[in-house]
């Protein structure tokens, strides 16, 4: 298919595959009209004359790969001094581009006049010279020493001296100098073209990788804000704003909670009001009955568990859920109850009704009509009493 031996070939696709490299990946990736640019131009040259090189064989290809260093230099030396001296992107590249039209011109001159002696003379003396103005050239476009531009162009003149005097008793060591020196040249590239994108790249990848991690955060801490903000309503619509226990839907949502299981253990059920509330109300005032409404709820969160449930009933009425505890735990905790209540500052007493569950009911309507008879039976027996509606052995404070 192609008229190369394997060694020639091999080259030709290495000197064309690094130029496409360049000449492609530089205009595409380089947005800016910068001189890498217009420097990625000059290998359009190398690029076409190595892919025509495999189909002309290997005469053709042996020939321009003696010229093809000078041939780059020579399309370099125009591109820096002319950059250097006006830094215009437009003009610079049409120069470059009208030099890269006439390089088959070129080669067909160097083709004409390379059977004279002097001519390899005066090629070696125009490639050094080239060679050391390309450098000299760059380095002040840079402002500082490019390293591996600056031994490239060096490479490029050793290849070319050494096809002139010596190539054809050692191809191989031509072909390797300028081998060398488009390596360079694309590691060069590289450096400063694809390298700065991979950076950005990565920045770029950081910067949404902190933003995806802030994001996340605020959401969270917004759910966390949610989340206490609907505690909060929930603890509200839950919680009797006089006096700060369970309102009735909540403490009776507990009940039937509770009903549902703890039939194994059982739960015991206290009813109890403030004896003769009407009565402080109308001589002491609405204010004053709040405050022992606060004090009696105070009493009986002092002196509860803390897996005890509080709430206010209603008007004067409260109760408290008792998990866990036997009938006979439950008369003694109201009994201790209503002890605290008499022995306090405030002068006044509860009487107390008291259910357990399952006996005494196993949904939340029956256990409570059956704590308020016992309510209901320690008024009728003087106040001041514990009760249960079905007990003999019912609690007064007189006996205590």
């Amino acid at each position: 298919m192609f008229a190369l031996s394997p060694l020639n070939l091999a080259f030709a696709l290495m000197i064309s595959g690094m130029s496409f490299v360049n000449l492609v990946f530089s205009l595409g990736i380089e947005k800016e009209k910068s001189i890498w640019r217009i420097m990625s131009v000059v290998f359009a040259v190398p690029l076409l004359t190595g892919v025509v090189s495999l189909f002309q064989g290997e005469q053709f290809f042996i020939f321009q790969m003696h010229h093809l260093a000078l041939l780059i230099l020579f399309l370099f030396f125009p591109l820096g001094l002319y950059w250097k001296k006006s830094g215009q992107y437009g003009s610079t590249l049409r120069i470059v581009l009208s030099l890269a039209l006439l390089s088959p011109f070129a080669v067909f001159c160097l083709q004409s006049i390379s059977g004279y002696s002097w001519t390899l003379f005066l090629l070696a003396g125009f490639t050094g010279f080239l060679a050391v103005g390309n450098i000299l050239i760059f380095a002040k476009i840079f402002h500082q020493k490019e390293t591996t531009l600056s031994v490239g162009f060096s490479l490029l003149g050793a290849g070319q001296l050494f096809g002139l005097f010596l190539g054809a008793h050692f191809p191989e060591a031509e072909a390797v100098l300028i081998f060398a020196a488009f390596f360079l040249f694309m590691y060069t590239f590289w450096q400063k073209i694809y390298r700065p994108v991979l950076i950005r790249l990565e920045e770029a990848e950081k910067k949404l990788l902190d933003v995806d991690r802030t994001v996340k955060f605020e959401v969270q801490k917004r759910v966390i804000e949610i989340e206490r903000h609907n505690e909060h309503l929930i603890n509200l619509a839950q919680t009797d704003s006089l006096t700060g226990i369970l309102n009735k839907q909540a403490i009776t949502n507990i009940i039937r909670s509770l009903t549902e299981g703890e039939k194994k253990n059982g739960f015991t059920v206290l009813l109890f009001d403030i004896d003769d509330f009407k009565k402080i109300n109308d001589t002491k005032g609405h204010l004053a009955g709040d405050m022992y409404l606060k004090l009696v709820a105070g009493i009986a969160k002092d002196n509860s568990r803390t897996i005890d449930h509080i709430g206010r009933y209603g008007g004067d009425e409260f109760i408290i859920v008792l998990p866990h505890t036997k009938l006979a735990e439950g008369l003694c905790t109201a009994e201790r109850f209503r002890k605290k209540v008499e022995d306090s500052e405030a002068g006044i007493t509860v009487s107390v009704g008291v259910a357990h569950f399952p006996e005494d009911g196993e949904i939340v309507r029956d256990l409570l009509v059956a704590a308020d008879v016992g309510l209901y039976k320690s008024k009728e027996r003087g106040k001041n009493i514990v009760s249960h509606f079905r007990s003999l052995n019912d609690q007064n404070g007189d006996n205590n």
